[in-house]
């Protein structure tokens, strides 16, 4: 049986609907932090204080007014900002190649900026916090 696997070759990264794919290095949805080290009740899950959701993203610097890079620097912690990741590229999710859509919030601090002399090309981190996040299998 084949699988989907995630693969290095494509991606669509809609932030505040721009796709910043061309932009992209890197992505993770890393572990999530937990709020507290009590245990969890279903009371916590129902009110979504079991944890804080993140998205990673490495992406090329540019002062570019268009980049995500300085959408970001402009808007410290912009609120509510829509996404959606398609680690596949796929236009209309299936079970196999989902879509996740939801909000997110930028950074409160600026992202760095900074080259090597020399260099031709440098990156940073971005650090979303997912404010809201549904995975989607069908359009």
């Amino acid at each position: 049986m084949a699988f989907a696997r995630l693969r290095g070759s494509n991606l669509t990264l809609k932030i505040d609907n721009v796709d910043y794919m061309a932009e992209v290095s890197e992505w993770k949805f890393p572990e999530e932090e937990t709020k507290d080290a009590g245990t969890k009740t279903f009371g916590d899950v129902r009110h979504g204080s079991v944890g804080k959701a993140t998205l990673e993203v490495t992406v090329v610097q540019s002062t570019s007014g268009d980049a995500l890079c300085m959408k970001v620097f402009d808007n410290p912690a912009k609120d509510n900002v829509p996404f959606v990741l398609a680690p596949h590229g796929n236009d209309t999710p299936t079970a196999d190649e989902p879509h996740w859509v939801g909000t997110l919030a930028f950074p409160k601090l600026r992202p760095s900026l900074g080259i090597k002399a020399g260099d031709d090309d440098a990156t940073t981190e971005l650090k979303f916090t997912i404010r809201t996040r549904e995975k989607k299998t069908q359009a």
